[in-house]
């Protein structure tokens, strides 16, 4: 009977390109091959976006399946059979075809204050490429010399913060995505207005007020290190009291690799509340570049807005092969105690064992713990590839929330962090 030497096979192919899906059988003749698009026949006759051509060989027949200007339509599982007087054999191919991402949704104004606004969306599609980067736009509202302004983000950053904008003045925003081929749509715009600065009259003098102003210090005691090859730790007390100006709601963790011409890249971090200023706050910026160098700051802000900016910290990520970042989750909880499970790919290519893992956990309101695990110390499934590990962390407070992320080790050091996870000790 004829067959293929190749049995499965994916083909990507750029919108508005043509795609070319070839089907080599090899068999007796007269050998005839036979094409489907998810199931249904495909003939050579009546079509117009798409061509089938036969080449008969040596060893069989070719038969090629090219498709015009493929688009979103031809995303699908095309299937050519191959047939003589002995049997058939089958050869699947699937055609992914990518385009530009399409616009961005949910587009909203998270806040607004008097000079700034934090902005955020979700992904859009893709376009079957990695989204590269977003680009936030935003200009005043119907104005007849309009200004555009732009902002780029990270492929995984769906927030913003603008800065610099002025009081009482209303601002239209949209954002769009990019991936290899290009750059996609405008989300549909935002409009908002930014907070007034308030104005009374005393004794026929105009007096400027602001019932809450931003705060009017940056945040103290930075501290930055490396976490991992990919990872930064950025710790840091807060703004003097006096220079709060309000409650603290949060702050904006800036961060962009040296000798690069874009903007900070923020991510935000809530305050604690109840916290004076000798409180240590922790973050860790992840998804960085293997052994680059990169600039931090930080802000903090109430709800008039963000303050000023602090000066810049520079780290380096690690080079070398550390561990990848485990999976974490939370088993149970009693009282007392959490029970937490990972899963971690023990023989990394390339990479030196695993010979132990690290887990942090924290009150909600206190600082960070550390329980180092050695491996011969730990339950696991047995599984060869892929084991999941079990442990418990005991002599906690009952009713109370905790944090808990998990590090493993190897001679070289100590990898990602993985996602925190979060558990409610029961009781209270």
């Amino acid at each position: 009977p004829p067959k293929f030497e190749e049995k499965h096979k994916t083909i990507h192919a750029k919108r508005g390109e043509n795609a070319k899906l070839p089907c080599d059988a090899i068999g007796d003749k007269p050998l005839t091959v036979s094409w489907t698009k998810d199931g249904k026949p495909l003939t050579k006759r009546g079509a117009e976006d798409y061509e089938i051509i036969d080449h008969v060989t040596e060893r069989g027949m070719i038969s090629e399946l090219i498709i015009g200007s493929v688009r979103r339509s031809d995303n699908a599982e095309y299937k050519c059979v191959a047939e003589n007087e002995f049997g058939n054999d089958e050869r699947k191919i699937i055609l992914v075809v990518i385009e530009i991402p399409s616009p961005p949704t949910n587009l909203k104004v998270k806040e607004s204050w008097t000079r700034s606004a934090s902005i955020s969306w979700s992904p859009p599609f893709d376009g079957h490429s990695r989204i590269t980067q977003y680009t936030l736009q935003y200009s005043i509202h119907k104005s007849p010399a309009r200004k555009l302004h732009k902002i780029t983000t990270t492929n995984i950053q769906t927030t913003a913060l603008i800065n610099d904008l002025k009081p009482g003045q209303s601002y239209e925003v949209s954002v769009n995505a990019e991936n290899e081929v290009g750059i996609g749509e405008n989300s549909e715009p935002v409009i908002f207005t930014t907070n007034k600065e308030g104005s009374f009259v005393v004794s026929g003098y105009k007096l400027k007020a602001s019932i809450m102003t931003e705060p009017s210090a940056p945040p103290m005691d930075i501290t930055v290190k490396p976490a991992g090859p990919t990872s930064v730790k950025v710790s840091w007390k807060a703004p003097p009291k006096d220079q709060w100006n309000g409650e603290l709601e949060g702050y904006y963790i800036g961060y962009k690799a040296v000798g690069s011409n874009q903007p900070f890249s923020f991510r935000s971090e809530v305050a604690t509340p109840n916290k004076d200023f000798s409180h240590k706050y922790e973050f860790f910026l992840t998804n960085l570049m293997k052994a680059t160098s990169y600039d931090i700051v930080l802000k903090a802000f109430n709800s008039a807005g963000s303050g000023p900016q602090s000066h810049e910290m520079r780290v380096k990520t690690l080079d070398g092969d550390l561990p990848s970042a485990p999976n974490a989750f939370v088993v149970s909880s009693t009282k007392t105690s959490v029970t937490l499970s990972w899963n971690a790919q023990e023989n990394q290519s390339g990479r030196a064992p695993v010979i132990g893992y690290i887990i942090h956990y924290q009150l909600e309101t206190d600082d960070w713990r550390q329980i180092p695990v050695p491996m011969n110390s730990m339950n696991s499934d047995g599984s060869s590839k892929s084991s999941t590990y079990t442990f418990v962390v005991d002599g906690l407070n009952s009713g109370v929330r905790y944090n808990l992320f998990v590090t493993a080790t190897n001679k070289h050091g100590e990898g990602d962090p993985s996602a925190i996870v979060v558990a409610t000790t029961s009781g209270g």
